[in-house]
Parts: structure tokens; C-alpha cells; sequence
């Protein structure tokens, strides 16, 4: 009878680690975990984790790139424009430039023909 109380404190030993394992563990037995954490992983979920954050940190890197190049672009675009911008103004400079000096000769004819025109009576 001894030897049966054995086999049944064995048993009831051997259910309780299995469904313990399973849950978290119990007293006699602690879950499986590595040296240094704190909590059991499963085999695969850590390397799905990281895998997940290192999708993720790659998307995130992809976008600030996406909007990084956009920028950029855009940059290049109103530098474009400025430069444009900038030979136009330079362009009408030289009309005013030059309207002016047709301005000054023809004020400056304009005087000479009134000293040469005599006086009207």
C-alpha cells in the first residue's frame, strides 16, 4: 500500500507540473524562463517582436525618407521659381534702364530745340 501512495503522490506530481508549466507554473515548479527576464516567452514570440518592431522601425525610417525626399523637391522646386523670378526682374531693370535713357535724350532734345526755336511774338 505504500508503494501505491508513491505512484499517486508521483502522478498527481507529475499532472501538476505539466498544467502548471502551462499557466505560469506553480511553487514547486517556476515557469521556463531565460536568465534575465522576468517573464516565459514563448519560442517564437520574441523573435516575432522584434521582427514586428524592426518592420515597423523600417516603415516609420521609409516615410521620414518619403517625406524627407518630398521636401526636398519642393525645396528645388521654389529655388526654380526664385531663379526665375529673379531674370524676369533683371529683364524689366533693363526696360527701365532703358526707357529712361530714351526719357533723358528726348528731354534733352526737347531743351535743345527750345533754345534754338526763337522766341514767338
Amino acid at each position: 500500500m505504500k508503494g501505491r501512495t508513491t505512484l499517486e503522490t508521483d502522478s498527481q506530481r507529475l499532472f501538476h507540473t505539466e498544467a502548471g508549466g502551462q499557466k505560469g507554473g506553480s511553487a514547486a515548479t517556476p515557469p521556463q524562463t531565460k536568465p534575465g527576464r522576468k517573464n516565459p516567452t514563448s519560442a517564437g514570440s520574441s523573435s516575432k517582436r522584434k521582427s514586428a518592431s524592426k518592420g515597423t522601425e523600417h516603415a516609420a525610417l521609409e516615410e521620414e525618407q518619403r517625406k524627407a525626399a518630398a521636401a526636398q523637391a519642393a525645396v528645388e522646386d521654389l529655388q526654380r521659381r526664385l531663379a526665375a523670378v529673379e531674370a524676369a526682374l533683371a529683364e524689366e531693370r533693363q526696360k527701365a534702364a532703358a526707357a529712361d535713357q530714351v526719357l533723358a535724350e528726348q528731354r534733352s532734345t526737347a531743351a535743345t530745340q527750345r533754345i534754338l526755336r526763337p522766341p514767338s511774338e
